[in-house]
């Protein structure tokens, strides 16, 4: 049977605006035991996505004032989505060949609307399960 991305992946995300801090998303971060934080506009449209990676980057490429910094100075702006209904096997061709962990499912009426994340892990998960 084949299985579609909303039956495997984490369904809500946790997001901040374009103008939080570094500091306020690594404390997100934490709060939430996540790796990743969607961002959003004004509008609540999606427009990237910040890692931890990034985030550990940041610390080390701006040593003095990385913390203050907006997260729009390091998020990733062209953030790769897929929809709820997307067949997990194709989600897992976008996550290997563009070398990412995660991308974010967007609504399947609105592609500015982030309603989950899948993860390599959640694909990882869900192939341990049809063992």
């Amino acid at each position: 049977m084949t299985r579609q991305v909303r039956d495997v992946m984490h369904a809500g995300v946790v997001a901040c605006d374009e103008r939080t801090t570094l500091r306020d998303v690594l404390r997100m971060m934490v709060d939430n035991t996540i790796r990743s934080i969607v961002v959003t506009d004004s509008n609540c449209a999606l427009c990237g996505i910040v890692s931890q990676t990034d985030l550990v980057n940041a610390s080390l490429e701006h040593a003095e004032d990385w913390a203050q910094m907006p997260v729009t100075a390091i998020m990733t702006r062209n953030v790769l989505t897929v929809k709820p209904e997307t067949d997990v096997d194709e989600a897992t061709k976008v996550l290997v060949i563009n070398h990412v962990h995660r991308i974010i499912v967007v609504d399947s009426n609105d592609p500015c609307v982030a309603v989950g994340v899948l993860s390599m892990s959640d694909v990882v998960r869900d192939m341990m399960e049809d063992d």
